[in-house]
């Protein structure tokens, strides 16, 4: 079948955007765009996959799950329905935490707590992994933290990067067994859950498909978490364990 015809017709079925149906053929037939627009006929083998997925994401299903891509911060990330997707607001998260471990005298260790998909480390590995001794990536959730091993691998492959599947509550013990010399610099970026169950400003498709357990945590201020991390951190300074560091998160516009 004609490209433009089938195209037009899957516009006008499901009024969609031309640039989202032709993402959704590209990954179909793992074509770059520039071919895309040289390629004139689509197989019918292919049409009944396209259209499946063309009517997936008209019912709200998000795009970067259906193509398993994100952009974030100029680079590709692999990313499933085990991990959020990245968000352009945690670019700030990254471009700070990278200006911090520029303006460091010496090399840090570097630490992510909830990690996901593992944009705010890789995206920071990738610009500053000079002045980075090792990376310590902390996730709970093991499909998660595959997928941040897929983005490791395919992005910033270096032996410096150290995986952990625990909850973070035990840091406190993991830390203490690690080898990290003393007086160092240390350096953590974390984004933990902190959303509020009823957030009138999430969309529902948020909501119905990315990972629960990464938006929420079910108490009463939902800040909890956080709570609790800092808390962990502090403890470590007082008895000494910790003594330069730096702690970078992202939280909501309303927890502070």
């Amino acid at each position: 079948m004609k490209k433009h015809i089938f195209i037009s017709e899957l516009r006008e079925q499901y009024s969609l955007d031309t640039s989202v149906i032709e993402e959704i053929i590209c990954f179909i037939l793992w074509v770059s765009r520039k071919d895309l627009y040289l390629l004139d006929e689509i197989n019918d083998s292919k049409k009944e996959m396209i259209e499946s997925k063309v009517q997936k994401y008209a019912h709200g299903y998000p795009l970067a799950y259906i193509v398993k891509n994100k952009t974030f911060f100029g680079l590709d990330f692999f990313v499933n329905d085990a991990v959020l997707i990245p968000r352009d607001d945690t670019e700030l998260l990254v471009q700070k935490t990278i200006e911090t471990i520029e303006e460091l005298q010496e090399a840090a260790y570097y630490f992510d707590i909830g990690t996901g998909s593992g944009c705010i480390p890789v995206s920071v590995f990738s610009q500053v992994q000079e002045k980075i001794k090792k990376v310590f990536l902390f996730e709970i959730s093991e499909k998660a933290l595959e997928v941040a091993k897929i983005n490791v691998e395919r992005l910033t492959p270096s032996p410096k990067y150290n995986f952990f599947c625990q909850d973070f509550h035990i840091f406190a013990h993991t830390f203490q067994n690690l080898e990290i010399l003393k007086n160092t610099q240390i350096v953590i970026t974390a984004n933990l859950p902190y959303i509020k169950i009823h957030d009138i400003y999430l969309d529902k498709n948020v909501l119905d498909y990315e990972p629960t357990l990464a938006l929420f945590w079910w108490r009463e201020t939902w800040f909890e978490l956080y709570e609790d991390f800092f808390k962990i951190i502090l403890d470590l300074k007082t008895i000494g364990k910790l003594e330069k560091v730096t702690l970078l998160a992202e939280i909501g516009y309303d927890q502070f």
